[in-house]
């Protein structure tokens, strides 16, 4: 079964042309829905989204790790990040929402299975970095979007 990708990474930020603002930089965050919880993830930590396909089991690998599969040609390991990240299991195991998020890394192909994507938001860069700076765990500071809280996935954790 191929893979149809959904978004793919591009080195893009928000057009200033938009906001008005000249003088202002912004990261694009893409807001991810796993275990409940919308989580935002920086778009540039990402490779592509793709929906969701049958998984090969891997023997005796640990229980987040939900089996792998072919995405252009690469065996991508997919896990689940409720019991990586210790958050409430999904009721969606394979709905129509249900996406594999491919991850950026130069060695290792691993994809996150979310819930569903519910889009791209353009914050302020300095209120990300300032967010982004001491990550505990799987996780950054939580940043308010349009009166919302919502945590940073640290993505780098998943890879130690």
């Amino acid at each position: 079964m191929s893979s149809q990708t959904i978004l793919t990474h591009s080195d893009s930020t928000k057009s200033p042309e938009l906001d008005g603002d000249l003088n202002q930089s912004y990261v694009e965050v893409m807001q991810i829905l796993i275990g409940h919880e919308i989580i935002l993830l920086p778009v540039t930590d990402v490779s592509e989204v793709v929906h969701y396909q049958s998984l090969t089991p891997v023997p005796m690998a640990p229980n987040h790790l939900l089996g792998v599969c072919n995405i252009h040609g690469q065996i991508v390991c997919v896990i689940d990040p409720c019991q990586v990240m210790s958050l409430p299991n999904s009721d969606k195991a394979h709905d129509d929402h249900v996406r594999f998020v491919v991850l950026s890394h130069p060695k290792m192909h691993l994809a996150l299975r979310v819930e569903d994507i519910i889009g791209i938001e353009s914050i302020q860069e300095e209120a990300f970095i300032q967010a982004t700076q001491n990550p505990k765990g799987f996780f950054f500071q939580k940043l308010n979007i349009k009166q919302q809280s919502y945590r940073i996935l640290h993505t780098a954790a998943l890879f130690k």
